[in-house]
């Protein structure tokens, strides 16, 4: 129904953006130089996932985009909100800071484990 609408819609938007020369690519780079390196270690985890993941849904037969592709979404989303929510830290000063780093590392590591799992089930269904 209607969740399947938004997923063929989505999808085409994260396959484009994430192009050589896509928006979404260019979002994530522009947003990555604003951040310390020393604190990005998950997040650049999850790109590397992520990226290879999109490169193995390329690769897949039709069906199995069709049947797959609401994990995709599911992975961009969780890297965006990841992004965001680190990007939400450095708004902060001293023991708030870092509190909400801890949670924001904490959600990382979920949705690391969700990337991680995304890549793995697209790269064998091939």
């Amino acid at each position: 129904g209607t969740s399947q609408i938004q997923v063929n819609a989505a999808i085409g938007g994260i396959l484009n953006g994430m192009g050589p020369q896509g928006f979404l690519r260019e979002y994530m780079d522009c947003e990555w130089d604003h951040f310390d390196s020393s604190e990005t270690g998950l997040l650049d985890e999850m790109r590397d996932l992520f990226d290879a993941s999109v490169s193995a849904f390329r690769q897949l037969a039709s069906e199995e985009r069709e049947r797959r592709a609401h994990l995709l979404v599911e992975g961009a989303a969780r890297l965006l909100c990841s992004m965001l929510y680190y990007r939400s830290t450095l708004r902060l000063q001293d023991e708030e800071r870092s509190q909400r780093l801890s949670l924001c590392m904490n959600y990382q590591y979920d949705c690391l484990a969700f990337m991680a799992g995304l890549q793995k089930r697209l790269s064998l269904a091939h």
